[in-house]
């Protein structure tokens, strides 16, 4: 996108003539395009701001019952089973690089396959996760 802004837990931006928002969590980088961006009127702002009051209200409403249903969730095992598998991918990614420098082969191959298999783990316990917190990813993992 050539133009976006932050909103809340949002990355905002113009699409097909509207807004599009997703939750940063999800966002994993931004380039800069070439397409046009809709220049809002004083009209459609008035809307957005309208509109924006709504979803704040939804938004804060659903955070207060994120909140209390996030007590549930043991969040110490979710921090430490990230920091590990973080910590080991760190690890895998270094192998790597020393096999790549050195040209073994065998050794990056067996180090890709775990470095996959890693992030395929994260991945697994971010879902979980958001499956136990009613489809939302917090912001502390």
């Amino acid at each position: 996108t050539n133009h976006y802004w932050k909103e809340g837990r949002q990355i905002k931006f113009y699409y097909r003539g509207g807004i599009v928002g997703i939750e940063k969590n999800f966002v994993e980088r931004i380039t800069e395009s070439d397409v046009s961006y809709y220049e809002p009127t004083v009209e459609s702002r008035a809307l957005e701001r309208e509109s924006d009051k709504k979803s704040e209200k939804g938004l804060e409403e659903k955070e207060k019952k994120t909140e209390k249903e996030t007590e549930k969730i043991d969040v110490d095992y979710f921090k430490t089973r990230k920091a590990a598998l973080i910590e080991k991918i760190e690890e895998a990614k270094e192998k790597f690089k020393k096999a790549n420098t050195e040209g073994d082969k065998i050794t990056q191959d067996k180090t890709k396959k775990e470095y996959l298999e890693l992030r395929k783990q994260l991945s697994e316990l971010k879902r979980e996760l958001i499956k136990k917190n009613n489809g939302e990813l917090p912001e502390w993992l």
